[in-house]
């Protein structure tokens, strides 16, 4: 997260912060809202994932509810 210039930043940083949370890292998590926050105080996915790490959510917790291989190609990456 250093290396992305800042215009870029928000979108990356989640992601990364969504994967900590997912593997039970939350402190991690938890520096890549604030790397967020603080480059786009109003980007909703931090809002949403702070709020996640705040109410101390358990990953085990999150249920999809959808399938990810819709709209990828059906041969070679699965």
């Amino acid at each position: 997260m250093r290396q992305v210039p800042d215009h870029y930043l928000p979108a990356p940083a989640i992601l990364l912060g969504w994967a900590a949370w997912q593997a039970g890292d939350g402190a991690l998590a938890w520096v890549a809202v604030d790397r967020c926050v603080g480059v786009d105080p109003h980007y909703a996915l931090a809002e949403a994932l702070g709020s996640i790490l705040q109410r101390a959510v358990p990953p085990e917790s999150w249920e999809p509810g959808f399938d990810w291989t819709i709209g990828l190609p059906s041969e070679g990456l699965l």
